[in-house]
């Protein structure tokens, strides 16, 4: 197997906490400050670290699902990966600027 950066294990430094998806811990890590980034992560946030909870966003269910569905429909990891990674793309250009309001309409 090829040496990489470990992601997402117990002992790697890139994974998820108890109060942080991995996804957030890169935008932290890295500093990045990009709104839409910043709001994709509350949504990853939303869908891996609150899994049981009630969600926080309206997005979430919708995301998760279409997630779901590319994880179920796809034939290989490549497949999935690629198709994932457009997802990504498709979010990161549909996704509003401005933060996000919870579901209360409370901004976060």
């Amino acid at each position: 197997m090829p040496e990489g950066i470990p992601f997402d294990v117990p002992q790697a430094e890139i994974r998820r906490y108890h109060n942080m998806a991995a996804f957030e811990f890169i935008l932290h890590k890295y500093d990045i400050d990009d709104q839409v980034l910043q709001n994709i992560g509350k949504i990853i946030h939303d869908i891996e670290i609150n899994y049981w909870g009630r969600k926080r966003y309206e997005e979430s269910k919708k995301i998760n699902k279409m997630f779901q569905k590319i994880m179920d429909s796809s034939n290989s990891t490549e497949e999935c990966l690629e198709r994932g990674l457009t997802l990504f793309d498709s979010l990161y250009s549909t996704i509003i600027k401005s933060p996000f309001e919870t579901g209360e309409g409370k901004k976060d």
